[in-house]
């Protein structure tokens, strides 16, 4: 693991997003339920600031979306937003333990076809190669 004193859990007061680093992974868990305009805001800035200070290691961004079950158009355009600055980084954006009704809202606006979408375990590891 990564010594990297931003990217330490203790360091970060946030409500929203609680980062990671692992190996090649930086990893942001996303906390929700839902991820509405006012959540969305928050969740980008924070965001934002920890991709910029993230290690050059880092080839993944990892976004943690086990507890969250519903997004808005919102929150479509902060996965957006932050897929351009992990881009950016040369980082590949991976949504991790997607859940099924999350998923499901993912695949009728097709973010699929832009972003990694991982449902298992299985889908994350063959999606961190």
């Amino acid at each position: 693991r990564l010594y990297n004193p931003i990217m330490q859990p203790d360091t970060t007061n946030s409500l929203f997003v609680t980062p990671r680093v692992e190996g090649r992974c930086l990893t942001l868990a996303l906390r929700g339920p839902s991820i509405n305009e006012r959540e969305s805001n928050i969740i980008t800035t924070e965001a934002s600031t920890i991709i910029e200070q993230a290690d050059d290691v880092c080839s993944f961004l990892v976004l943690d979306m086990r507890d969250v079950s519903f997004i808005s158009s919102m929150g479509i355009g902060m996965l957006l937003d932050l897929r351009n600055r992990a881009g950016r980084r040369d980082m590949k954006i991976v949504l991790a333990h997607v859940g099924e009704q999350l998923n499901a809202l993912l695949s009728i606006v097709k973010l699929e076809k832009v972003l990694s979408v991982c449902t298992s375990d299985r889908d994350l590891k063959r999606a961190l190669r």
